[in-house]
């Protein structure tokens, strides 16, 4: 009798049969029990043949089917019947799941039954058929167990997901399907594995160590804690299935130097901060550890990352209390004004908490600004070009306070859908070489606009372009606006582009209007033309970079690419760098060099900021892209330099 088939006849009988291949359990039994296969083969095996079995189960001989197991076990005829027969109470209770089993089965199909009871269990010895479906079922398991753990180095979640339900889905298809290739071949294997005939007992034990290398391979998966855990600047916290990406470390770093500078600048007692869109909470478990802030609400739209959100801001609470006796109390509360998502965890430890919310941002920014509930930062870490988030986050944060603004919308940057940029942002794009400056500035302009509806002004803390993504982030501090003070539109203008020349120019609204032949420009605008950092709280972070040890990668040993992204250390050079107010807006690419000048190739950079110095203009590396430079000279300027030099 086959196993494969023997299962396939208890499925269709009703009987519920296991998952596992190992063990076709049969649940669902009178004492709650399984009943496995090895149970019907021990039967099959012992000295009973069908008729005794048939006759114990229609007369109910066995004193067990007429009381309890418990009732039985206080029986002096039951204990002198078990020690007559030399007999344990389990092995009787062993019988009765065997004989429930076939009772069953009898029943639902007698024919069926007397067929597959009379039919004798084969002998099978070892052919080329059965060692072949050993060794494809053992290097089957070896190549996905390479691929998962490939994947999981590399933190590529999806395909790890992939591959065990590809393979779950594969096993199940062949379990339910005893007649197709792969089903056969999974049938002697189990067969010949589990009921001891004779296979190989090398290739067994093989394929055995195939399989417990695929089962170690997995352990974390589908768990709520996930497949990473990601240790950022000497924090470590737990991902989950939420989205993380260890890329954007060296911007957390940024946002912590730069509220660790402004309390020590301020010297405030207390700091909250609004995390709207926290993903996994890693966010939020650096603000309470790394900085130690009083209050921080993390909220992210998926309520599946509310467990791992609250876990990682306890395990940062946690942190934060060691030696001082206080406990990390959690707890639900509900929010006044939120009904449909009243129910929210909290976090407490000493004079920090954390509170968690499931809810869509918009909502919690406009309640938040509502109950006049404002806060000294509010991050928004949002995906896309949510322009509508600008404005709510504009109203959550409290005058002086700081927000922390993201946009991935490349194709808006890069011209590529003007329309759409001029929706979300209010910014009309056209293709340029400064796709990343062009990013940056739309964002830092819609803020402008938002806070000048306000009457309000922003200024940039520092900003920040990834390539991964990409990515576009600036730290913007919101004051009222004063009436000494210029007005916030005053770097609020149009970048245009020169097509003839590749130079660029700040346009003013007032000479949009102007006489002269615009179609040789390619416009971009209106749009922040002003500095991208503040020099002062620049400087504070670096020295608190310094006293925290912070240098090279945020997230060592995080798969990086190469040369993407700056050592923080230099990174802040380079911001201090970009602050001086002599440089233009639009910076100049070495390759477009190349091309204006028809030069062979592209100018070293070190070497071309030295040149223009030497000329006297204002010249720097730049953060946007390494084959650039800013520059106080324009491009023509910049190519009649490099004319000169090589004269000299």
């Amino acid at each position: 009798m086959r196993i494969q088939s023997f299962a396939e006849h208890l499925h269709s009988f009703g009987i519920r049969v296991g998952s596992s291949p190992r063990k076709f359990g049969l649940y669902g039994n009178a004492d709650g029990s399984d009943v496995s296969a090895a149970d019907a083969v021990s039967l099959h095996n012992s000295d009973s043949s069908l008729s005794d079995i048939e006759d114990a189960v229609s007369s109910e001989a066995l004193p067990l089917h007429q009381h309890s197991p418990a009732h039985l076990i206080q029986s002096e005829c039951y204990q002198e019947h078990l020690a007559s027969k030399s007999q344990t109470h389990q092995d009787v209770l062993r019988t009765l799941r065997q004989l429930e089993a076939y009772k069953t089965l009898s029943k639902a199909d007698p024919a069926t039954f007397r067929r597959l009871w009379q039919q004798p269990l084969r002998q099978r010895k070892s052919t080329s058929a059965n060692r072949a479906a050993l060794a494809i079922e053992m290097l089957g398991s070896l190549v996905l167990s390479c691929l998962l753990l490939a994947a999981i180095l590399l933190h590529l979640n999806q395909v790890c997901t992939a591959i065990v339900a590809a393979f779950n889905l594969l096993q199940i298809w062949a379990w339910a399907d005893g007649t197709s290739l792969f089903g056969r071949m999974m049938g002697l294997w189990w067969e010949e594995s589990t009921w001891k005939h004779a296979a190989p007992t090398h290739l067994v034990m093989m394929a055995g160590l195939a399989d417990l290398f695929y089962t170690c391979s997995t352990l974390g998966l589908g768990g709520r804690r996930g497949l990473h855990c990601a240790a950022e600047r000497g924090l470590a916290h737990e991902g989950g299935s939420a989205f993380y990406r260890p890329e954007s470390a060296q911007a957390r770093d940024l946002a912590v130097l730069a509220v660790r500078t402004q309390l020590k600048a301020s010297g405030a007692q207390k700091f909250r901060v609004l995390d709207a869109l926290a993903g996994s909470g890693i966010r939020t478990a650096r603000y309470l550890q790394q900085i130690s802030v009083t209050e921080v609400w993390s909220n992210d739209i998926n309520p599946a990352n509310r467990e791992i959100m609250l876990a990682n801001a306890s395990a940062s609470l946690q942190a934060q209390r060691l030696g001082d006796g206080n406990a990390i109390n959690s707890s639900e509360i509900r929010l006044p004004g939120l009904k449909q998502h009243g129910i929210h965890l909290c976090a407490e430890a000493g004079t920090q908490s954390c509170l968690i919310s499931s809810m869509d941002a918009s909502k919690v920014l406009l309640s938040t600004s509502l109950a006049e509930n404002f806060w000294d930062l509010v991050d928004v870490d949002s995906f896309g070009s949510q322009g509508e988030l600008v404005g709510h986050t504009l109203g959550a944060v409290k005058l002086g306070g700081w927000v922390y603004l993201t946009s991935t919308d490349g194709l808006s940057a890069g011209g590529r859908t003007p329309m759409k940029a001029l929706q979300t942002m209010g910014t009309f794009t056209q293709p340029t070489p400064n796709t990343s400056e062009i990013g940056l500035r739309m964002l830092i302009g819609a803020a402008a606009r938002e806070a000048a509806l306000r009457g309000f002004s922003i200024k940039p803390i520092f900003s920040l372009y990834a390539p991964h993504g990409p990515v576009f982030r600036s730290m913007l501090q919101v004051e009222r606006q004063k009436a000494s003070q210029a007005s916030p539109m005053d770097h609020y203008k149009f970048l245009a582009y020169s097509r003839r020349t590749g130079s660029w120019m700040v346009l003013p609204w007032q000479d949009l209007c102007s006489s002269g032949d615009r179609s040789k420009w390619a416009l971009n605008g209106p749009l922040w033309t002003g500095l991208l950092h503040d020099a002062a709280v620049v400087r504070g972070m670096q020295v608190e970079a310094a006293e925290l040890g912070w240098t090279g990668p945020s997230f060592p040993g995080a798969p990086i690419k190469a040369g993407s992204q700056l050592p923080l250390e230099e990174l802040l050079k380079i911001f201090l760098d970009e602050t001086n107010s002599l440089l233009r807006p639009g910076f100049l690419k070495l390759d477009d060099v190349a091309k204006w000048g028809g030069l062979a190739g592209p100018p070293s950079r070190d070497a071309f900021i030295s040149l223009l110095q030497s000329r006297g203009f204002e010249a720097c590396k730049c953060h946007l892209d390494t084959r650039a430079v800013w520059s106080s000279a324009t491009m023509q300027q910049a190519l009649d330099a490099i004319k000169d030099g090589l004269k000299a």
